[in-house]
């Protein structure tokens, strides 16, 4: 299963990816500990960057779930087509900044439509992760009903 906990940077994602990841027991992959590890940040525009950073992201996140764990990503994941990319089982948009902190970011990120995302976070409080377990675990419960079904 991969996760995405998604949203413009300074919005909680790795407030709430990372005790939520270890809450699971899934792995943990933040998008600036990938990105770092690559010198292009002037070599790519800025459309392009992100699409090779899904890409990344998506390929590192199928391995984990390909040997049997949850993967909990953390990106901004600014675009329609980057987030469709990673395909994730279960996204997370954490929309809790009235005051947007990064003008850059904030230009480029698509704000997804409610209906296709699992859960919206518009509001930080200091359990979050917690609940989402509860939202995630009832996911996963409705998943195996419905293969017992077929």
């Amino acid at each position: 299963m991969k996760i995405l906990v998604f949203g413009i940077p300074g919005s909680g994602k790795t407030t709430l990816a990372k005790p939520f990841a270890e809450l699971i027991d899934a792995v943990y992959v933040n998008d600036e500990d990938i990105r770092s590890k690559y010198d292009e940040w002037n070599t790519k525009s800025e459309i392009l960057l992100p699409l090779y950073q899904s890409k990344r992201l998506c390929y590192i996140a199928d391995g984990i779930v390909m040997s049997g764990r949850i993967a909990v990503i953390d990106s901004v994941c600014p675009l329609h087509l980057t987030r469709e990319y990673i395909n994730p089982d279960y996204s997370v948009w954490m929309d809790t900044l009235e005051e947007k902190k990064y003008s850059g970011a904030n230009v480029l990120f698509h704000k997804p439509e409610l209906n296709i995302i699992d859960y919206h976070v518009a509001q930080w409080f200091d359990d979050t992760h917690a609940q989402l377990a509860d939202v995630v675990s009832n996911y996963m419960r409705k998943k195996e009903n419905n293969k017992e079904k077929l």
